[in-house]
Parts: C-alpha cells; structure tokens; sequence
C-alpha cells in the first residue's frame, strides 16, 4: 500500500515491525492487533485515520510477523507487551496517544489505560470489553466454566501441542479460524462458544470449518499475507500470550477492584 510506510524500531529490548501512515506532526493512534492477526488487519482503518489528519502506527506485536518472537513464554506476559507500546511511543518522540485494541489487542489497550493513564489518553477496546482483574487464576475459572470439556485456551497451555496442529497448512489454518470466528462462521448452529469449547480428547483445528468459498471480507491475495507471515514466524510467540494467563494475574495484585 503506498500511503503506508514500514520500518523497524528498538522498544523494550526487542526489535519491532511498524506500519505507519498520517502526517508526523498529527495526534498518535497506535492499533493493537489481536489473534492471529497482524498490522495489516488495520490497513482499512489506517488509511481512514491518516486521511482525519492522525498520524496512526500499526505495529506487527512481540512474537508476530516480522517482530523479535523471543524464546521464554514468561516473555509474553501483559507487563511487557505494555512495555512493547509504551516504548514504541517513546521511539516515535511522541508525549501522549490514543490506543486502540482488537481481540488480544484489546487487553493489552486496557492494561496500557491502567498502568499508564499519563501517556495514554483514550483508549479504545474491540471485541473483547475490560474485564476487572478477577479473585481467582483465570485457568482455575475457566476449567470450572469448560466442565469435561475442553477449551481453547486451556488447550493452549501445553507448549507445543497447538502449534504442531496449526502449522501443518499455515494458510488453512488461518481460513479455518478467521471463518469460524467470524460472525457468518459462529452464527451456524452449535454451541454458544463455537469450535473453542469442545469435546475433551479432540483436536482443536478439527473444530475450526474450513467454508466452502472464500468471504467477501477477506481475498486470497490477504490470506497469502497473514500465511506468508506466520511460516515466517510460527505460532508458538502469539499462542505465548495465552500462556501468562495465570501470569498475568500474579503480576497484578495492585490492579485488584481497578
């Protein structure tokens, strides 16, 4: 896209991917992208903000495209994928921004909010509202909510399992989750959580339809994108971030009622 720039930037110890669009001296949006996305999932909406006079940055997140994936799971957990956006501000010369997320983005916008409401001015959440931080460990209440099924992010847990599955067609794969995820693919009669809960001792790709043609809302030429970068990048960094659930809630114990 030509109204969109690229380049590399060093922020909280890693190297990380941006798209850029707008005028330098606009206001800062900075989009969040969820999983198992990238910043091209913005391309749309960072046109639109550029064309208003913002300057708007989409950055590829820690473990995704063309982003350092480091090795340790705990380095995905919710302090530094804050730490990836807050440096990433500061990287750009910029004294504030409006955050926006989507999906896994969104929590991190949320965390950005709460632990640093001076450099964040708005934020914005899509797909998934701010949940305050709960009483328990988050796999502890999600296995209490699954019963003797199983769900998705507790199948993510065990390092490996998933991302052999996901990796056999990296292009299938994402067709299979972007469809089923999508309204036309959770609208089809099953239950309330789609393919994410399931029968326990099932493959979680099984559960993800492939449709039969190609939605209106994503080409083949897209879907080559997203492939092309995640058999770069493997699935093993994005599916990290699951794995800090527990983590995540025994770093915070100050954001307990906020």
């Amino acid at each position: 896209m030509p109204d969109i720039a690229h380049r590399t930037i060093e922020t909280n110890g890693i190297r990380m991917h941006i798209a850029e669009a707008g005028p330098a001296d606009g206001r800062l949006v900075v989009l969040c992208h969820g999983w198992p996305e990238l910043w091209y999932s913005w391309r749309h909406q960072m046109l639109a903000l550029a064309a208003a006079g913002y300057r708007v940055v989409a950055p590829d997140q820690r473990g995704y495209g063309d982003t350092d994936a480091p090795e340790p799971i705990e380095a995905y957990d919710g302090l530094q994928l804050v730490g990836d956006i807050v440096g990433l501000v500061g990287a750009l010369g910029a004294r504030e921004a409006a955050v926006f997320g989507h999906d896994w983005g969104a929590l991190v916008t949320a965390y950005c909010g709460l632990l640093r409401p001076d450099l964040f001015k708005a934020v914005g959440l899509l797909s998934v509202p701010y949940v305050p931080r709960p009483s328990a460990r988050w796999t502890e209440l999600v296995r209490e909510m699954a019963g003797a099924q199983d769900y998705y992010q507790l199948y993510f847990q065990e390092p490996g399992r998933v991302e052999r599955e996901f990796e056999q067609d990296h292009a299938d794969t994402l067709l299979r989750v972007y469809y089923a995820l999508s309204w036309a693919g959770m609208a089809r009669p099953r239950t309330p959580l789609g393919p994410l809960l399931f029968p326990e001792g099932a493959r979680l790709i099984d559960g993800f339809e492939r449709p039969k043609a190609m939605p209106d809302w994503l080409s083949a030429q897209d879907l080559e994108v997203f492939a092309a970068a995640f058999r770069k990048s493997g699935f093993r960094g994005p599916v990290n971030w699951y794995r800090n659930f527990d983590r995540n809630w025994e770093l915070t114990p100050f954001l307990a009622g906020a």
